[in-house]
This record gives structure tokens, sequence and C-alpha cells, in this order.
């Protein structure tokens, strides 16, 4: 009997975990999509008054000896990754910096997927600029950080 009841288990079990992980992944994009849309570039984001001591950065695995990274999703408007698409470093550090997004399937939903920019100077903004062909380019300027990665989603439309 007790034989009968373990593929269940393992069923449900397998059923829970992967209910966890798209609702991670929800909320990862949930996250990005807030970020992107209250970034600290917006003229109209609220300001620390003159003098005030910078906010403490957290420390994470991401960080080692002072640098962060840049993670970075070219989309359609569906929230796909657009294949062969390239993401070039315009401005700021590591300037002539370019990569290529092939990750056939990915999405905005996906842990995978994407392009990095590693071992970067934190607090160095970045200008970056998305091409794919039959898309208008984007250009988006980041600002990497220590705790982490900076996750940074790139939308381009159909001129």
């Amino acid at each position: 009997m007790a034989s009968s009841t373990r593929p269940r288990s393992a069923h449900r079990n397998a059923q829970a975990r992967r209910v966890r992980r798209t609702a991670a992944r929800l909320v990862f994009a949930a996250a990005c999509t807030l970020l992107a849309a209250c970034g600290a570039s917006d003229p109209g984001a609220p300001q620390a008054p003159p003098g005030a001591a910078p906010p403490s950065v957290p420390t994470g695995t991401g960080a080692i000896n002072g640098r962060a990274d840049v993670w970075v999703m070219v989309l359609a408007a569906e929230g796909a990754c657009i294949d062969w698409a390239t993401v070039r470093v315009v401005g700021g550090q590591a300037i002539g910096e370019s990569r290529t997004q092939d990750d056939f399937g990915c999405n905005a939903w996906s842990y995978n997927g994407g392009v990095w920019f590693r071992g970067l100077t934190q607090g160095a903004p970045m200008t970056l600029r998305a091409s794919a062909a039959g898309y208008a380019d984007r250009e988006v300027t980041v600002t990497p950080h220590l705790g982490g990665q900076v996750a940074t989603l790139i939308t381009l439309s159909v001129p």
C-alpha cells in the first residue's frame, strides 16, 4: 500500500515545486518592471537632501572584490526574448563591449537567457543600446551596484 502512495506524493511535490518556481519568476518579473518604471534616473524621483549620507549598500554573492554585474534581457512586447538581439555598451564603463542574446525560448519570466556584463565597477553608470533586426534600437542607462546583479529588461518595439 505504501508503494502506491509514493508516486502520488512525488507528483504532488514536483507540482508544488513547479508552482513555487512559477510564482518566484512572476515576482521577479514584477520587481524588474517596477525597478524599470521607478528608476532613480526619473527626474521626478525623490532626491536625498544635500549632505545626506548615502544609503548603505548590502553585500551579497554577486559582489566580488567591489565588482558588480548587470544582467540584460532584450524582449519583444509580449515578453519573449528576441533571438540574436545585440546589447552594446555605448557610454560609461565597459564602452565598446557587446553581447548577443541567443537563448532561444527565454522570456521575462525565466531565470535563464539574456546577456551578462560582469566585473563592473559599482556606482559607475553605463549606457546600453539594444538592437535587433526588425525592431527599433533602444538605449538605457544602468548603474551597477553591490549585492548581486542589476536586472535590466529592455523591450524593443517594431518601428
